[in-house]
């Protein structure tokens, strides 16, 4: 088996030394959504060791003589030199071209909106330079990254989709897509010399087989982001298939779940919360909210698909295999085990499958070419049970800042004056930075009127005068009565005066009859002056009667549980207007309450106390 190296510049435009570098060990190995590695030997004395330095790139082949393919290529990162003296190797590791991406990151507030997984990963394998993306599968989803590597993000995609990430064929290629097709390569045992030399055959050396049967879950309770009741959940997902949305109240929460029946059928219920904390909302709309579930929903469906089931899983070491085998693709593994019981033949393992791919490593070396296959039934890595994390998109955390939701208490006192025909209004606003609204009460205090001053203190005129002299006459009117016969002549006495005036008695009141000397007046004059108020606080004797509420112009009263202070009187009375407020088109606005009485008249003293589920986030696309 011969074995070399071509070495490149740090940006791969510069094939280096004169000859590729002899290598007397070569190990590639490529993984399913995940970077790939190598390790390569060559003698310090070999003739392009020198040129085998970190972050330089190498493309390694390896030829039987007849065939000569690539085993794969990538960066190198360390480098490591032993000897003795029989001589000294150079050790050369590294990881394959995926490594690019992990050497990139999304920055803050990398947001997608209503995009498929592979718009995203298009748009995230964009930030590095020469690389690019295909692929196809899963639903339009939301997507926000805050500092993690494209390589951590391209994860993220694909395991929120229950999809898978590999190499390319093309160099700086990456793919996005559920993968498993059926290679055309059977590995078996082999049996007859005649098959040796097909192309399609691999032989098998040694075979490892592992089986648990230790489900993870069969019932999954996910949950998003959050802390406490702002932890998101599958209430607002419309999604329906692979597995349906059901609920149970307990704790007083009500716990929505998703359950693989054919797990339950073998193993039972078993149950698990999933804690998938990178499953957010890009805002508080009723759009993103729903869209959020509906990821969570989408991640928790590809998980609960891949760890309800019986687990098996193979290490296959093959000879003979002639082809480039992909990861994510399908192999035939066809063996039967037979050991001697000595009572006769007994098989102890007979399988006939088509597995899933989950890495290959090609080692060459003096004694050939050697291929490792890690198969399974499931297309998931092995884990033991210890082992198995809901939510493996949590180490993204260590990477980035995760944006989440949390609880929020507030409260507001308003202060109203109320009669049958002024009503008292009350605003309840919310923002687009609350995402749901847990609860909304109104403490009502009704009150009489009270005022802080009485009337002003009174006090008489004083000190007024007539403006004019006040002279003036009487006329006494001629007589046109007939002469008195007889008369008597009486003195009356007027002023200083004494006046003869002859009457028709001797005796009695004499009357004088007077008659208009014209008009005239007395004028008065006030002079500017003020009086003290008298303050104190005065309560009327009247209340507010018969208090009804309405939100956003419908009459709640009676599902509420009202009316309220019904035969008037000095009351505090609580109304949960948390379903009228849920009630509205749309949370995030300024919801009008209403409150009225029938009679009476007085102030209202209102308490709003608000718990919500609050987030601000940036929501710019990209």
């Amino acid at each position: 088996m011969h074995t070399w190296a071509d070495v490149w510049s740090a940006d791969g435009s510069e094939r280096l030394g004169a000859s590729p570098a002899a290598l007397v060990e070569a190990s590639f190995t490529r993984r399913l959504d995940g970077v790939g590695d190598f390790r390569l030997k060559t003698p310090l004395a070999e003739m392009s060791a020198g040129f085998l330095i970190p972050d330089r790139r190498v493309i390694v082949y390896a030829s039987d003589g007849s065939t000569t393919r690539e085993l794969g290529r990538g960066i190198i990162r360390r480098v490591r030199q032993t000897g003795s003296a029989a001589g000294w190797m150079l050790t050369v590791e590294g990881a394959d071209e995926l490594d690019a991406l992990t050497r990139r990151s999304t920055l803050l507030g990398r947001t997608y909106a209503n995009q498929t997984p592979i718009q995203i990963a298009e748009s995230l394998v964009d930030l590095v330079d020469g690389w690019s993306a295909s692929g196809s599968g899963g639903n339009a989803t939301d997507a926000r990254f805050d500092g993690v590597s494209i390589w951590r993000a391209l994860l993220w995609i694909a395991e929120a989709q229950g999809l898978h990430i590999r190499a390319g064929d093309d160099p700086n290629t990456v793919e996005i897509g559920a993968f498993g097709d059926l290679a055309d390569l059977r590995l078996t045992a082999g049996g007859e010399y005649a098959i040796i030399d097909q192309g399609n055959i691999g032989l098998i050396e040694r075979l490892t087989v592992e089986h648990d049967t230790d489900a993870a879950a069969t019932r999954l309770y996910p949950v998003g982001a959050g802390i406490g009741d702002a932890l998101l959940t599958l209430a607002n997902s419309t999604r329906s298939s692979p597995y349906t949305i059901e609920s149970v109240s307990v704790n007083d929460v009500p716990q929505f779940y998703i359950q693989d029946a054919a797990g339950v059928s073998a193993f039972g219920v078993i149950e698990k919360v999933g804690k998938f904390r990178q499953i957010a909302p890009l805002s508080n709309s009723a759009g993103d909210l729903t869209n959020a579930a509906n990821a969570l929903y989408d991640l928790a469906a590809a998980w609960l698909s891949r760890y309800s089931q019986p687990y098996t899983s193979y290490r296959v070491v093959c000879r003979k295999v002639r082809q480039t085998v992909r990861v994510g693709d399908k192999v035939r593994l066809s063996y039967k085990g037979v050991i001697d019981a000595g009572t006769g033949d007994e098989t102890f393992i007979d399988i006939d499958a088509d597995l899933w791919v989950l890495d290959v490593t090609e080692h060459a070396d003096a004694d050939g070419l050697a291929t490792i296959f890690t198969l399974s039934s499931v297309d998931r890595h092995p884990h033991d049970s210890a082992q198995v994390v809901i939510g493996a998109l949590e180490a993204i955390d260590v990477d980035g800042v995760s944006v989440k939701p949390y609880f929020n208490r507030t409260a507001w006192v308003y202060d109203r004056l109320i009669d049958p025909a002024t009503p008292a209004i009350i605003p309840v606003r919310f923002t687009d930075a609350t995402q749901r609204l847990t609860r909304c009460v109104l403490r009502v205090k009704t009150r009489p009127f009270t005022a802080t001053a009485t009337a002003a203190g009174g006090g008489g005129i004083t000190g007024l005068q007539t403006s004019t002299a006040g002279d003036h006459t009487h006329g006494i009117g001629e007589s046109t009565a007939t002469s008195l016969t007889p008369y008597f002549w009486r003195e009356i006495e007027i002023g200083s005066h004494l006046i003869l005036i002859p009457t028709d008695s001797e005796s009695g009141a004499v009357e004088l009859a007077t008659e208009s000397a014209g008009g005239h007046y007395h004028a008065f004059s006030v002079p500017d002056h003020t009086h003290d108020l008298v303050y104190g606080l005065y309560a009327d004797t009247i209340t507010p009667n018969t208090v009804r509420v309405y939100v956003n112009g419908d009459d709640w009263t009676s599902a509420l549980g009202g009316a309220w202070a019904v035969g008037g009187g000095s009351t505090t009375f609580d109304i949960d207007i948390t379903a009228a407020i849920l009630a509205a088109n749309n949370l995030q606005q300024e919801h009008e309450i209403k409150l009225t009485c029938q009679s009476g008249r007085g102030s209202v003293e209102v308490s709003v106390e608000v718990y919500e589920v609050i987030m601000s986030v940036a929501v710019a696309s990209t």
